[in-house]
C-alpha cells in the first residue's frame, strides 16, 4: 500500500500521506517549506502519543526516533494543511487527527464508511482531485 502521494494542483505541489505517511510529512513540513499537505489519519508517533499503539507493536519501532511531541512538531509547520479521518477509525485514530487538525487550527473532516483502510486514502485523493 502506498502511503505517500504527490500531486501538482495548479501552481502547488500537494503532498498527501497515510498513517505513518502523515506521520512522515509533518516530520518533512516542519524541516522543510512545501506549499501543502494532506494528512490522512495520521499515525500517533509523537512523542506524547505513541503510547496508544499497542505495546507489541511498539517493539518494531526504535522509540528513539520519536523525541518531538504532537505541539511540538506542529509548531513547526507553516504550510496549508488539511486533516482526514475515516468516521469508522478506531477512537483512538480519531482522537490523534483531532489533536492534529486542533493544533494546526484546521477543521477535522470526516469520511463517511471508511476506517484505516486504503481506500480511505483513494478517496481522500479523489476528492481532492474534485476541488
Amino acid at each position: 500500500m502506498d502511503l505517500l502521494k504527490e500531486k501538482q494542483i495548479g501552481n502547488k505541489t500537494v503532498y498527501y500521506g497515510f498513517s505513518i505517511g502523515a506521520y512522515l510529512l509533518i516530520e518533512l513540513a516542519s524541516k522543510v517549506k512545501i506549499d501543502k499537505i494532506v494528512l490522512i489519519s495520521p499515525s500517533p508517533l509523537f512523542s506524547d502519543t505513541i503510547k496508544i499503539i499497542p505495546k507489541e507493536d511498539r517493539k518494531d519501532f526504535d522509540l528513539r526516533l520519536f523525541d518531538k511531541s504532537l505541539e511540538e512538531m506542529c509548531d513547526m509547520i507553516n504550510c496549508e494543511v488539511e486533516v482526514y479521518v475515516g468516521d469508522k477509525e478506531i477512537q483512538e485514530m480519531k482522537d490523534i487527527a483531532l489533536k492534529v487538525a486542533n493544533k494546526l487550527g484546521v477543521q477535522l473532516q470526516a469520511v463517511k464508511d471508511l476506517g484505516h483502510e486504503e481506500k480511505l486514502f483513494e478517496k481522500v485523493l479523489s476528492i481532492e482531485s474534485q476541488v
